[in-house]
């Protein structure tokens, strides 16, 4: 009876000891660098590490191994147990949903990480109703390893440029390269590589600390002729990488060691144009003289265009606004481009001399007498604009008349025929500037009777062109009386 009682208290009393014990479960999380293989996973996580850093490559990240542990620290059977961290798919592990007392189960999970992340890993379990919790953290950090390059060149030893434009002439070209580290990993064994196609060339920075430059030329072209263009593009690629002086140990992206391959391709470009601007030349010009000079001002503006749109000067020969003297001139304009290319046009500025000579005559009588005389008073004016050069009066005596005398106030010279005699009489006034009056007079005496009206015309005439001839005859008529 006493067994029998004793065996069905047990039961009871394994449910209240339960009840007072204290419950307990723990996890503990690890992360090591990836080394090959994360197992045997003993030498990987001899230590308690719960951080590591790894260097995040062109294409590769860094691979960190985890493992979890989970231990029933207490006196009782867990049941319901879950272990879940949402930075590892902890679904392959297969821990037991039951954990007896002192019972622990681990799992290794490989992740590779390319951006810094906080895991948290969290078990719970049940007994009798009661959940007991427990949770662990881990931390990487994914340093980024990065490379940059800019490619230029110099023509001719100009400024650097990477796009500039020449023509057919050959040209000296020097390529340079400058290579910049721009991740947070310091950088060893850059490969620069120059795969042309005008210049092959490669070259090794063996360090380049984070944040650090490096500029040096590549190769020269010492007479490089465009002719469909040149780009030319170079590789930069850092092979491996060492750690700062204030930097914790780093995993490997890869299997390989060190192996970043952080790689940048940079190009610069010669563009080639093979065509010349097109320059067109103003029409021919032809132009009067200034007023009493020989020469005149003249201003045109050339029209330029390119068909490669490139920047153009140009310049003509005498230029706009120049002084061009009488006579024909050939003006010559050129043009040239950014590339070095040419054309040019020409046409002629000719700057021609005029003077309108107006010549007029009066006659101091209106009717005149036989053995009378007659006073003709004779003046030219130089309506302009030019000088009038060699300025010529003639006056025949009229019918009916002989010559008594002829006069000039500015004493130009003078041929006539003899007094009492018949002829024509002839001024050379010389040059005559534009707006100048010559005055000059001539004296006649009437022979005999008649009814016969004396009519006296003057011509002048000059050595520079006359715009209008109408107004260089001038006549007087007298009438003639017989008595």
């Amino acid at each position: 009876m006493v067994l029998a009682t004793l065996a069905g208290l047990l039961p009871i009393l394994e449910q209240r000891a339960a009840a007072v014990l204290p419950i307990h479960i723990s996890v503990y999380e690890q992360v090591v660098c990836y080394t090959n293989i994360c197992e045997p996973f003993s030498s990987n996580l001899a230590t308690d590490q719960k951080s590591a850093a790894g260097v995040r490559g062109a294409t590769a990240c860094p691979a960190f191994c985890y493992r979890v542990t989970v231990t029933n620290d207490g006196p009782v059977t867990l049941t319901n147990v879950t272990v879940i961290d949402p930075a590892l798919n902890l679904s392959g592990c297969g821990f037991p949903t039951t954990f007896l007392p002192g019972q622990a189960a681990s799992c290794i999970v490989t992740v590779a990480r390319c951006e810094d992340t906080n895991n948290t890993v969290t078990v719970t379990g049940q007994s009798d109703g009661v959940t007991a919790t427990s949770s662990d953290q881990t931390y990487t950090t994914i340093i980024p390893a990065g490379v940059s390059c800019t490619k230029y060149y110099t023509l001719d030893g100009g400024p650097p440029t990477n796009n500039a434009v020449i023509g057919q002439n050959p040209h000296t070209v020097v390529w340079y390269i400058t290579v910049t580290n721009t991740g947070l990993a310091n950088l060893q064994d850059v490969h620069v590589q120059d795969i042309g196609p005008s210049c092959a060339a490669s070259y090794v920075i063996a360090a380049l600390p984070t944040g650090a430059s490096i500029t040096f030329a590549l190769c020269t072209n010492a007479a490089l002729v465009c002719t469909d263009g040149v780009t030319n593009t170079v590789t930069a690629t850092a092979n491996s990488f060492t750690l700062g002086a204030n930097q914790t140990p780093i995993c490997n992206v890869t299997t390989n060691g060190n192996n970043i391959g952080v790689t940048s391709e940079c190009t610069a470009v010669i563009f080639c144009c093979d065509a010349p601007p097109t320059i067109t030349c103003p029409g021919n010009i032809t132009t009067n003289a200034a007023p009493n000079q020989s020469s005149q001002i003249v201003t045109f503006a050339p029209t330029v265009t390119d068909s490669c749109g490139l920047s153009t000067t140009s310049g003509c020969t005498p230029p706009s606004g120049s002084s061009f003297p009488t006579g024909a001139t050939t003006v010559t304009c050129s043009a040239i481009n950014a590339a070095g290319n040419t054309a040019s046009c020409s046409f002629t500025v000719t700057v021609t001399e005029s003077a309108d000579l107006l010549i007029s005559k009066s006659a101091n009588r209106g009717t005149v007498k036989p053995g009378q005389t007659i006073s003709y008073t004779i003046t030219v004016n130089n309506l302009g604009p030019s000088t009038a050069k060699n300025v010529i009066i003639n006056d025949p005596t009229p019918q009916g008349t002989v010559f008594l005398n002829a006069t000039n106030k500015s004493g130009h010279v003078i041929t006539a025929p003899g007094v009492g005699s018949t002829g024509t009489v002839t001024w050379y006034l010389g040059n005559l500037g534009a707006q100048e009056t010559s005055f000059n007079g001539l004296i006649v005496t009437v022979l005999v009777r008649g009814n016969a009206n004396i009519v006296n015309t003057a011509t002048v005439t000059s050595d520079t062109p006359d715009p209008n001839l109408a107004n260089n005859t001038a006549t007087v008529t007298t009438r003639r009386t017989g008595k």
